[in-house]
Protein backbone atom coordinates (compact mmCIF):
# COMPACT_ATOMS: atom_id res chain seq x y z
CA UNK A 1 0.00 0.00 0.00
CA UNK A 2 0.98 3.46 -0.71
CA UNK A 3 2.04 5.61 2.10
CA UNK A 4 2.85 8.77 0.11
CA UNK A 5 -0.41 10.19 -0.39
CA UNK A 6 -0.75 14.06 0.73
CA UNK A 7 -2.16 14.98 4.10
CA UNK A 8 -5.43 16.54 4.10
CA UNK A 9 -7.82 15.51 7.00
CA UNK A 10 -5.22 12.74 8.69
CA UNK A 11 -3.51 14.17 11.71
CA UNK A 12 -0.21 12.85 10.77
CA UNK A 13 1.95 11.77 7.85
CA UNK A 14 1.56 8.62 6.21
CA UNK A 15 5.20 7.55 6.61
CA UNK A 16 4.46 7.83 10.39
CA UNK A 17 1.30 6.56 10.69
CA UNK A 18 2.32 3.76 12.67
CA UNK A 19 0.94 0.08 13.40
CA UNK A 20 -2.67 0.48 11.37
CA UNK A 21 -1.81 -0.96 7.98
CA UNK A 22 -4.27 -3.81 8.79
CA UNK A 23 -6.84 -1.50 9.35
CA UNK A 24 -6.20 0.80 6.58
CA UNK A 25 -6.02 -1.83 3.94
CA UNK A 26 -9.06 -3.52 5.11
CA UNK A 27 -12.00 -0.50 5.18
CA UNK A 28 -10.03 0.39 1.47
CA UNK A 29 -10.62 -3.08 0.45
CA UNK A 30 -14.27 -2.68 1.88
CA UNK A 31 -14.90 0.25 -0.10
CA UNK A 32 -13.95 -1.35 -2.97
CA UNK A 33 -15.26 -4.93 -2.32
CA UNK A 34 -18.43 -6.14 -4.55
CA UNK A 35 -19.91 -8.27 -2.04
CA UNK A 36 -23.75 -8.03 -0.92
CA UNK A 37 -22.30 -6.55 2.87
CA UNK A 38 -22.48 -2.32 2.00
CA UNK A 39 -21.89 -1.79 5.89
CA UNK A 40 -18.86 -1.95 8.02
CA UNK A 41 -19.02 -1.26 11.94
CA UNK A 42 -15.77 0.08 12.92
CA UNK A 43 -15.20 0.53 16.38
CA UNK A 44 -12.22 1.32 19.11
CA UNK A 45 -12.23 2.10 22.81
CA UNK A 46 -11.81 5.51 23.20
CA UNK A 47 -8.48 7.31 22.02
CA UNK A 48 -7.29 4.37 20.34
CA UNK A 49 -7.19 6.09 17.18
CA UNK A 50 -9.90 4.54 15.17
CA UNK A 51 -10.52 8.69 13.68
CA UNK A 52 -7.05 9.03 12.13
CA UNK A 53 -7.59 5.49 10.73
CA UNK A 54 -11.43 6.89 8.78
CA UNK A 55 -8.76 10.38 8.07
CA UNK A 56 -6.13 8.12 6.18
CA UNK A 57 -8.46 6.36 4.67
CA UNK A 58 -10.05 9.53 3.27
CA UNK A 59 -6.65 11.58 1.79
CA UNK A 60 -5.56 8.04 0.40
CA UNK A 61 -8.46 7.88 -1.75
CA UNK A 62 -8.75 11.54 -2.77
CA UNK A 63 -4.90 11.61 -3.53
CA UNK A 64 -5.72 8.19 -6.09
CA UNK A 65 -8.68 10.38 -7.72
CA UNK A 66 -10.14 6.74 -8.78
CA UNK A 67 -13.89 6.43 -9.73
CA UNK A 68 -15.16 5.99 -6.03
CA UNK A 69 -15.07 9.54 -3.99
CA UNK A 70 -14.48 9.50 -0.22
CA UNK A 71 -16.56 11.10 2.21
CA UNK A 72 -15.46 11.89 5.76
CA UNK A 73 -17.56 12.65 8.27
CA UNK A 74 -17.54 13.01 12.37
CA UNK A 75 -20.39 13.57 14.88
CA UNK A 76 -19.70 16.46 17.34
CA UNK A 77 -21.23 17.05 20.98
CA UNK A 78 -21.64 20.56 19.81
CA UNK A 79 -24.24 19.91 16.61
CA UNK A 80 -26.82 19.50 19.96
CA UNK A 81 -29.66 18.32 17.56
CA UNK A 82 -30.17 16.08 14.96
CA UNK A 83 -30.81 19.32 12.57
CA UNK A 84 -27.76 20.44 13.44
CA UNK A 85 -25.53 17.81 12.73
CA UNK A 86 -27.48 16.88 9.49
CA UNK A 87 -26.82 20.67 8.01
CA UNK A 88 -23.15 19.87 8.90
CA UNK A 89 -23.51 16.50 7.11
CA UNK A 90 -24.85 17.88 3.84
CA UNK A 91 -22.89 21.16 4.07
CA UNK A 92 -19.41 18.63 4.32
CA UNK A 93 -20.52 16.17 2.03
CA UNK A 94 -20.73 18.71 -0.99
CA UNK A 95 -17.43 20.43 0.09
CA UNK A 96 -16.16 17.33 -0.67
CA UNK A 97 -17.64 16.01 -3.62
CA UNK A 98 -16.64 19.95 -5.15
CA UNK A 99 -13.28 19.16 -3.75
CA UNK A 100 -12.80 15.91 -5.34
CA UNK A 101 -14.18 16.46 -8.84
CA UNK A 102 -11.93 19.81 -8.97
CA UNK A 103 -9.18 18.23 -7.38
CA UNK A 104 -8.75 20.76 -5.24
CA UNK A 105 -8.26 19.89 -1.06
CA UNK A 106 -7.62 23.36 -0.69
CA UNK A 107 -11.24 23.46 -1.14
CA UNK A 108 -12.26 21.94 2.28
CA UNK A 109 -9.91 24.36 4.76
CA UNK A 110 -12.02 27.24 3.25
CA UNK A 111 -15.54 26.19 4.28
CA UNK A 112 -17.77 27.26 1.24
CA UNK A 113 -21.51 27.38 2.31
CA UNK A 114 -23.66 25.49 0.56
CA UNK A 115 -24.63 27.93 -1.84
CA UNK A 116 -21.21 28.64 -2.60
CA UNK A 117 -20.90 24.92 -3.20
CA UNK A 118 -23.89 24.56 -5.54
CA UNK A 119 -22.04 27.36 -7.64
CA UNK A 120 -19.18 26.33 -7.70
CA UNK A 121 -20.03 22.84 -8.78
CA UNK A 122 -19.11 21.02 -12.48
CA UNK A 123 -22.02 20.69 -14.80
CA UNK A 124 -22.11 17.24 -14.75
CA UNK A 125 -23.16 17.28 -10.54
CA UNK A 126 -25.00 20.77 -10.73
CA UNK A 127 -28.48 19.34 -11.38
CA UNK A 128 -28.23 16.89 -8.29
CA UNK A 129 -26.82 19.09 -5.97
CA UNK A 130 -29.40 22.09 -6.85
CA UNK A 131 -32.34 19.84 -6.35
CA UNK A 132 -30.97 18.07 -3.38
CA UNK A 133 -30.38 21.84 -2.25
CA UNK A 134 -33.76 23.12 -3.19
CA UNK A 135 -35.81 19.94 -1.26
CA UNK A 136 -33.67 20.60 1.87
CA UNK A 137 -34.76 24.15 1.70
CA UNK A 138 -38.30 23.58 1.64
CA UNK A 139 -38.16 21.32 4.80
CA UNK A 140 -36.37 23.39 6.75
CA UNK A 141 -39.07 26.37 5.77
CA UNK A 142 -42.11 23.69 6.54
CA UNK A 143 -40.27 23.11 10.05
CA UNK A 144 -40.43 19.65 9.22
CA UNK A 145 -37.38 18.65 11.33
CA UNK A 146 -37.67 14.68 10.23
CA UNK A 147 -37.85 14.92 6.41
CA UNK A 148 -35.07 18.07 6.81
CA UNK A 149 -32.50 15.36 8.35
CA UNK A 150 -33.93 12.42 6.09
CA UNK A 151 -33.03 14.43 3.06
CA UNK A 152 -29.54 15.63 4.40
CA UNK A 153 -28.28 12.32 5.55
CA UNK A 154 -29.86 10.52 1.45
CA UNK A 155 -27.58 12.97 0.01
CA UNK A 156 -25.05 9.73 -0.74
CA UNK A 157 -27.52 7.65 -1.91
CA UNK A 158 -28.96 10.77 -4.46
CA UNK A 159 -25.29 11.10 -5.81
CA UNK A 160 -25.46 7.23 -6.30
CA UNK A 161 -28.75 7.61 -8.14
CA UNK A 162 -27.06 10.22 -10.74
CA UNK A 163 -24.19 7.93 -11.49
CA UNK A 164 -21.82 9.37 -8.35
CA UNK A 165 -19.61 6.77 -6.82
CA UNK A 166 -19.28 7.25 -3.01
CA UNK A 167 -17.47 5.95 -0.19
CA UNK A 168 -19.07 6.88 2.61
CA UNK A 169 -17.06 7.35 6.35
CA UNK A 170 -19.48 8.51 9.53
CA UNK A 171 -17.23 8.68 12.39
CA UNK A 172 -17.98 9.28 16.24
CA UNK A 173 -21.47 8.08 16.55
CA UNK A 174 -22.00 7.83 20.40
CA UNK A 175 -21.60 11.47 20.14
CA UNK A 176 -25.89 11.05 19.12
CA UNK A 177 -26.35 10.39 22.71
CA UNK A 178 -26.00 13.48 23.84
CA UNK A 179 -28.82 15.32 21.18
CA UNK A 180 -31.31 16.79 21.67
CA UNK A 181 -34.74 17.83 19.37
CA UNK A 182 -37.27 15.39 17.60
CA UNK A 183 -35.42 13.44 15.32
CA UNK A 184 -33.50 10.35 16.68
CA UNK A 185 -30.78 10.76 14.29
CA UNK A 186 -29.19 6.87 14.49
CA UNK A 187 -32.55 5.39 13.83
CA UNK A 188 -32.69 8.13 10.79
CA UNK A 189 -29.39 6.78 10.34
CA UNK A 190 -29.84 3.03 10.06
CA UNK A 191 -33.08 3.62 8.15
CA UNK A 192 -31.70 5.50 5.14
CA UNK A 193 -28.53 3.03 4.61
CA UNK A 194 -30.57 -0.15 5.55
CA UNK A 195 -32.01 0.84 1.80
CA UNK A 196 -28.44 2.41 0.56
CA UNK A 197 -26.96 1.21 -2.59
CA UNK A 198 -23.75 2.94 -1.33
CA UNK A 199 -20.64 0.81 0.60
CA UNK A 200 -20.37 2.85 4.32
CA UNK A 201 -18.95 2.58 7.38
CA UNK A 202 -20.19 3.17 10.64
CA UNK A 203 -17.58 3.92 13.60
CA UNK A 204 -17.68 4.59 17.29
CA UNK A 205 -17.12 3.65 20.42
CA UNK A 206 -17.31 -0.36 20.81
CA UNK A 207 -20.40 -0.66 23.44
CA UNK A 208 -22.50 2.07 21.62
CA UNK A 209 -21.86 0.59 18.56
CA UNK A 210 -22.98 -3.37 19.43
CA UNK A 211 -25.78 -1.39 21.12
CA UNK A 212 -27.02 0.40 18.65
CA UNK A 213 -26.69 -1.39 15.22
CA UNK A 214 -27.75 -5.12 14.90
CA UNK A 215 -28.25 -6.69 11.52
CA UNK A 216 -26.14 -6.99 7.93
CA UNK A 217 -22.98 -5.42 8.92
CA UNK A 218 -19.50 -6.50 8.52
CA UNK A 219 -17.42 -5.94 11.85
CA UNK A 220 -13.56 -4.44 12.51
CA UNK A 221 -12.41 -3.80 15.71
CA UNK A 222 -9.62 -1.77 16.23
CA UNK A 223 -7.10 -3.11 19.00
CA UNK A 224 -4.55 -1.42 20.82
CA UNK A 225 -1.02 -0.97 19.65
CA UNK A 226 1.31 -4.01 20.54
CA UNK A 227 4.28 -3.56 22.49
CA UNK A 228 6.56 -3.24 19.28
CA UNK A 229 4.61 -1.08 17.49
CA UNK A 230 4.55 1.02 20.25
CA UNK A 231 8.12 1.43 20.97
CA UNK A 232 8.43 2.24 17.04
CA UNK A 233 5.78 5.15 17.29
CA UNK A 234 7.68 6.62 20.54
CA UNK A 235 11.07 6.34 18.23
CA UNK A 236 9.68 7.73 15.63
CA UNK A 237 7.79 10.95 17.79
CA UNK A 238 11.38 11.24 19.38
CA UNK A 239 13.27 11.64 16.19
CA UNK A 240 10.65 14.17 14.59
CA UNK A 241 10.32 16.38 17.59
CA UNK A 242 13.77 16.20 18.25
CA UNK A 243 13.28 14.56 22.07
CA UNK A 244 15.74 12.58 23.54
CA UNK A 245 14.85 8.87 24.75
CA UNK A 246 16.51 5.95 26.09
CA UNK A 247 15.52 1.94 25.61
CA UNK A 248 14.34 2.13 29.38
CA UNK A 249 11.96 5.22 28.87
CA UNK A 250 10.78 4.09 25.74
CA UNK A 251 9.75 1.10 27.39
CA UNK A 252 8.36 2.74 30.41
CA UNK A 253 6.08 4.83 28.35
CA UNK A 254 4.68 2.20 26.39
CA UNK A 255 3.47 0.97 29.58
CA UNK A 256 2.50 3.40 31.52
CA UNK A 257 0.16 3.80 28.63
CA UNK A 258 -0.81 0.81 27.80
CA UNK A 259 0.61 1.64 24.03
CA UNK A 260 -2.31 3.89 23.48
CA UNK A 261 -1.53 6.31 20.56
CA UNK A 262 -3.19 9.39 21.42
CA UNK A 263 -1.49 9.48 25.20
CA UNK A 264 2.15 8.65 23.97
CA UNK A 265 2.06 11.64 21.18
CA UNK A 266 0.00 14.04 23.84
CA UNK A 267 3.59 13.43 26.26
CA UNK A 268 5.57 13.99 23.16
CA UNK A 269 3.85 17.17 22.18
CA UNK A 270 4.29 18.60 25.75
CA UNK A 271 7.58 17.56 26.22
CA UNK A 272 8.91 19.00 22.57
CA UNK A 273 6.77 22.60 23.30
CA UNK A 274 8.87 22.57 26.81
CA UNK A 275 12.09 21.67 25.23
CA UNK A 276 12.35 19.03 27.91
CA UNK A 277 13.51 15.62 27.11
CA UNK A 278 12.17 12.43 28.24
CA UNK A 279 15.52 10.26 29.06
CA UNK A 280 14.74 9.37 32.50
CA UNK A 281 12.03 8.31 34.60
CA UNK A 282 11.88 11.44 36.50
CA UNK A 283 11.55 13.34 33.06
CA UNK A 284 9.17 11.48 32.11
CA UNK A 285 6.71 11.57 34.79
CA UNK A 286 7.06 15.09 35.77
CA UNK A 287 5.90 15.79 32.19
CA UNK A 288 2.89 13.38 32.31
CA UNK A 289 1.80 15.22 36.22
CA UNK A 290 2.60 18.59 34.95
CA UNK A 291 0.10 17.62 31.62
CA UNK A 292 -2.54 15.84 34.08
CA UNK A 293 -3.04 18.51 36.44
CA UNK A 294 -2.96 21.24 34.07
CA UNK A 295 -2.29 20.56 30.37
CA UNK A 296 -3.78 18.07 27.30
CA UNK A 297 -4.50 15.23 30.09
CA UNK A 298 -5.78 17.29 32.36
CA UNK A 299 -8.18 18.33 29.39
CA UNK A 300 -8.81 15.45 27.61
CA UNK A 301 -10.11 13.48 31.10
CA UNK A 302 -12.37 16.51 31.70
CA UNK A 303 -13.94 16.39 28.19
CA UNK A 304 -15.14 12.72 29.55
CA UNK A 305 -15.78 13.71 32.78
Amino acid sequence: MRLDYKRILSTVNAENFVGRIQELEAISAHAEAENEMKGLLFSAAPALGASEVLRQTFDRMFDENEKTIPFYFALKKSDKTAKQCAVRFLQMFLSQIVAFRRDDDELLASSPDICELAQISLPSDGNWIDRLIENCENDSRLNDERAFVRHCLSAPLRAKAHGTEVFVMIDDLHEAESFGGESDFIEELKDIFSRANVRFVFAGHRRFLFESFHGNYETLELAPLSFKEAGFLIEKLAENLNVAINEQTRDLITMQFGANPLFINLLFRAASEKEKNLDSFQRVEQIYTDELFGGRFGRFYDRIF
